[in-house]
């Protein structure tokens, strides 16, 4: 089963439809939840990205990438792209644990089946991450494993980390990555709808520009996400080709749909606790690599 598909058309009119049952595109212009996982993020970015062609403006060279807007709870199957719950995993493999035979936290899985068109050759279908409970360990790390689809006797059950953790999974947004950011960036400085944060804080700018040229968040495929690229360490040159990133959970709140699958705003409050909420070591961004043995390579940068 393919993951569910986010219909951009159909979220525009959900997300912009006025009293006057017509589109109005002002909200999608002031680019509601930017930063975050929820809907009105993907219809702001893709306004935008739309605004530029139909100008004829060139946004530069891209890559496709699949970009996830997510609902709240476990996917329809549990094969599919999604943050802790239940990992797609047999129950006769016996659970991973760290070197004091704790068992280790199931964190996130991605399902590549609707990516392999714009994937390297891969050793599974579907990639488990795990990582050691911070509440016992100072630092991180992360540990790997490949699936093929076809398990029929998957666990039931996995370890509940000391921090709570948010369930939800993955609706996939096919879109591309734009590498060439000068390019594009210049474009959407003279398309976006500029406030006064942007004209006090140059770096705030800065990022709602990137932001715009290439997905943050949840994706398989695209460029990677750095926010500042001269911190980047050498050793990315030579980790693999990328495949995927992971940026935490993070919703919308006081608009309709902070999930593809709730449609009731969340107040800040309930938007920040920790079931609609992972700011995963205050802010971390993890960008994952393929080697050519076939292992996964992982780096991280501070948001």
């Amino acid at each position: 089963m393919p993951h569910p598909y986010f219909d951009l058309d159909d979220w525009r009119k959900r997300l912009l439809t006025n009293a006057k049952g017509k589109i109005d595109e002002t909200d999608a212009q002031d680019l509601p939840g930017l930063f975050t996982d929820s809907p009105s993020a993907l219809v702001g970015i893709e306004y935008y990205r739309h605004l530029a062609q139909a100008k004829g403006l060139d946004l530069g060279p891209s890559l496709p990438v699949d970009r996830c807007a997510f609902g709240k709870g476990e996917p329809p199957e549990r094969h599919l792209t999604k943050v802790h719950g239940l990992p797609y995993r047999p129950r006769s493999l016996k659970w991973p644990t760290d070197e004091f035979g704790k068992p280790l936290i199931f964190l996130a899985q991605y399902s590549f089946i609707d990516s392999f068109d714009h994937m390297p050759p891969l050793p599974g279908d579907v990639l488990l991450i795990f990582i050691k409970d911070m509440d016992v360990h100072i630092g991180i790390d992360f540990e790997f494993e490949w699936h093929k689809l076809g398990i029929d006797d998957l666990v039931m059950s996995a370890p509940q980390p000391a921090m709570k953790f948010p369930t939800c999974y993955g609706v996939r947004h096919r879109s591309c990555d734009f590498f060439d950011e000068p390019i594009a960036a210049n474009v959407f400085k003279t398309l976006v709808k500029r406030t006064s944060l942007m004209n006090e804080r140059p770096w705030f700018e800065r990022l709602v520009m990137m932001a715009l040229s290439s997905y943050r968040g949840m994706k398989i495929g695209g460029i990677p996400f750095w926010e500042r690229p001269g911190e980047i360490s050498k050793d990315v040159y030579s980790a693999g080709r990328f495949i995927c990133a992971f940026n935490g959970v993070s919703v919308l709140n006081n608009f309709d749909y902070p999930y593809v699958n709730v449609r009731n705003c969340l107040n800040l409050d309930e938007s920040m606790n920790s079931e609609n909420n992972l700011l995963f070591c205050d802010g971390l961004i993890l960008n994952f690599y393929l080697d050519g043995d076939g292992l996964i390579n992982w780096f991280g940068q501070l948001s």
